[in-house]
C-alpha cells in the first residue's frame, strides 16, 4: 500500500504541476483579451457593480447597441 501511495503523490504533484502550467496560460490568454485599443476605449464604457456579497465587478469593452454599426451585408 505505501508503493502505491508514493505512486499517487508523485502523479498528484506532476497534475498539479501541469495544473500551474494550464492557470498560467489561461491567465495570459484572459489578459490579452482584456487590453483594447485607444479608439476603442473611446467607443467603448465600463459598468462597476458591488454583489449582493460585497465583491466589486467590473464589466470593461461595453458599447451601447445603438453605437454600434450594423453589420456589413453580403
Amino acid at each position: 500500500m505505501d508503493q502505491r501511495n508514493a505512486a499517487l503523490d508523485v502523479d498528484d504533484e506532476d497534475l498539479l504541476v501541469k495544473l500551474g502550467s494550464v492557470e498560467a496560460q489561461i491567465e495570459a490568454l484572459e489578459a490579452s483579451m482584456a487590453t483594447y485599443t485607444d479608439r476603442q476605449k473611446a467607443k467603448a464604457g465600463t459598468i462597476v457593480t458591488i454583489t449582493h456579497e460585497g465583491v466589486l465587478e467590473v464589466h470593461r469593452g461595453l458599447i451601447k447597441p445603438t453605437s454600434q454599426r450594423p453589420a456589413a451585408r453580403r
